[in-house]
């Protein structure tokens, strides 16, 4: 599996289900390694934060204050399982996870974030097998 078509809502998602994570969990960081090469793993870190009170970050996490700190160390291999878990329970593109759109790029200075068409699915937002279905090719 290829790093970048993780789809790291989906793994986030299974992460709170398997562990329990409570509701004001967040994610905040994501590395992986070995860094150079092929992936073996993918950390993730997050914890439970409290908002920021003043400021122009008022109401965002504040993630050095962040309690109950947790890292976990994914598996390329059972990331891309639990991906295709997601696709056969729902239907849904595991790459867009039903959207059709796939991030493209994420501009800092101008806060803008930027979409594409989902190359998976073709802006579909249906999983392959979901559309060989619906055409009659199984």
């Amino acid at each position: 599996m290829d790093v970048t078509n993780m789809n790291l809502d989906t793994i986030e998602e299974r992460l709170r289900t398997d562990y329990e994570l409570p509701g004001d969990f967040v994610f905040w960081k994501w590395r992986c390694f070995p860094e150079t090469g092929r992936t073996i793993y993918v950390e993730f870190t997050g914890g439970r934060c409290p908002l920021v009170k003043r400021g122009r970050r008022a109401g965002k996490p504040n993630y050095l204050r962040a309690s109950d700190r947790r890292v976990f160390n994914v598996p390329v291999q059972e990331a891309d399982q639990w991906e295709r878990e997601y696709e056969e329970a729902t239907g849904s593109c595991r790459h867009c996870r039903g959207s059709g759109q796939r991030l493209s790029r994420i501009d800092l200075v101008k806060h803008a974030t930027e979409y594409r068409e989902c190359y998976d699915c073709r802006g579909s937002g249906q999983s392959q097998k979901r559309r060989k279905e619906m055409r009659g090719d199984e």
